[in-house]
């Protein structure tokens, strides 16, 4: 009996050890575009500067802390991958999927990209999508997907 409950303690530990390392999964950082917005362009003097060229054409005002570090956003994005939610607004779901081409799985990229931007360091306190060019390549996917 002794020797069931060494292998049975045994089984275990491998399979929540096995469990915890399975769980995380850090998104390929080949699969995250650079924001394509220059920090600190054209300031106004009001702590903000020109950020993506809006569907009018001129470049909408960002803050000037915008877009957020490519590390700090690098880790948000994967505490909401790996939570499988947006941490700071958990209505939203964080997919990424690190595979596939499909016009959906990139689009879920994509939305999951914007979501942790636009929530980094609350509920909605975060960066507009324009201080990158996340939305330029959601509406190219949105068109035809990029792979």
């Amino acid at each position: 009996m002794k020797l069931f409950n060494c292998i049975l303690i045994a089984f275990s530990a491998a399979a929540s050890v096995g469990a915890a390392s399975l769980g995380r999964r850090d998104v390929p950082l080949a699969l995250v575009p650079q924001f394509g917005v220059p920090t600190g362009y054209n300031p106004d003097g009001h702590g903000n500067y020109d950020g993506a060229f809006g569907d009018d054409g001129t470049p909408v005002r960002i803050p000037c802390t915008c877009p957020p570090p490519r590390d700090v956003f690098i880790q948000a994005l994967n505490e909401n991958v790996n939570a499988g939610f947006i941490v700071n607004n958990t209505g939203y779901p964080a997919r990424f999927s690190p595979t596939g081409l499909s016009r959906e799985v990139q689009m879920e990229r994509i939305v999951t990209l914007v979501q942790t931007l636009q929530n980094m360091y609350g509920r909605g306190v975060g960066c507009p999508v324009e201080s990158t060019n996340f939305y330029t390549i959601q509406k190219y996917i949105d068109i035809e997907p990029l792979f």
